[in-house]
């Protein structure tokens, strides 16, 4: 009613998330009537208290090339790698079928168009960059991702990509 598109950002795989809290997301997100959710995977990030608990239960990752928000980075208490993927998966494809896209333009055609065109981008967008990432992410016999190793930006920018250095971690 008041003209707000709703983009909702989640986090997936909480020591608090038992292996159907994926299931109860998507029922919540529908109710709330989400229009575009993100959702990301816990990470804990260098210099961050979960991180420090994490490395305590060794379950946090120095391998700082792979620190991502996307790919699962830490060992979770309820979910092995495989499972995180699949309920992120599913949660992404509950919100980006043709059925949710077409409601969420329609409710929107009487509210206010121009938010129409934004969503359809980030829906579309959104779609190409999972597929994407499933095809990059595959594992080939020799073991390896099919991906440059993600580097330090620092790293980048000296032009040194054979090598990525650990750099110190500063709190402001």
């Amino acid at each position: 009613d008041h003209k707000l598109g709703v983009i909702a950002s989640c986090i997936l795989g909480m020591d608090s998330h038992r292996k159907d809290y994926h299931k109860r997301l998507i029922k919540s997100l529908r109710k709330s009537k989400a229009d575009f959710p993100r959702i990301f995977l816990m990470t804990a990030w260098p210099g961050t208290r979960l991180f420090e608990n994490l490395e305590k239960e060794d379950r946090a990752s120095r391998d700082w090339d792979r620190v991502r928000k996307d790919i699962p980075s830490v060992q979770y208490k309820h979910y092995t790698h495989e499972e995180i993927i699949e309920a992120r998966e599913e949660v992404i494809h509950a919100f980006s079928s043709v059925v949710h896209i077409s409601k969420v333009v329609f409710r929107w055609l009487f509210k206010d168009r121009s938010i129409i065109r934004l969503f359809i981008y980030l829906a579309f967008r959104n779609m190409v960059l999972e597929r994407s990432k499933r095809f990059r992410g595959r594992k080939f016999k020799s073991g390896a991702t099919g991906r440059k190793p993600l580097l330090h930006p620092a790293t980048q920018a000296s032009g040194r990509e054979g090598r990525a250095r650990r750099l110190p971690i500063t709190h402001p």
